[in-house]
């Protein structure tokens, strides 16, 4: 935990989120999108965790929307990044 108190220690993990990815379901589970001021660390990494398993399992050449999907997930990744390093200031 942190020494500046819980308070900063919450603050500090919101961006985290909880729980841990999970093996991704590709038959039966999906992703959604959640906004970026909702989204997590843990969040991003099953939906990428989902995609990476999802293109591997393919014996065909991505999908215009699967190509979209991961670049809204890299957008995401970035915002997520930069709110770290301000809860970090």
């Amino acid at each position: 935990m942190d020494a500046r108190g819980p308070e900063r220690g919450e603050e500090w993990m919101k961006p985290r989120g909880e729980g841990e990815p999970e093996e991704p379901d590709t038959l039966y589970g999906s992703i959604t999108e959640t906004a970026p001021e909702r989204e997590t660390v843990v969040g991003l990494q099953q939906k990428f965790l989902y995609m990476l398993k999802l293109l591997q399992q393919a014996d065909a050449r991505p999908t215009a929307q699967a190509m979209a999907a991961i670049g809204k997930l890299q957008e995401r990744l970035r915002f997520v990044a930069r709110r770290w390093e301000e809860v970090q200031r």
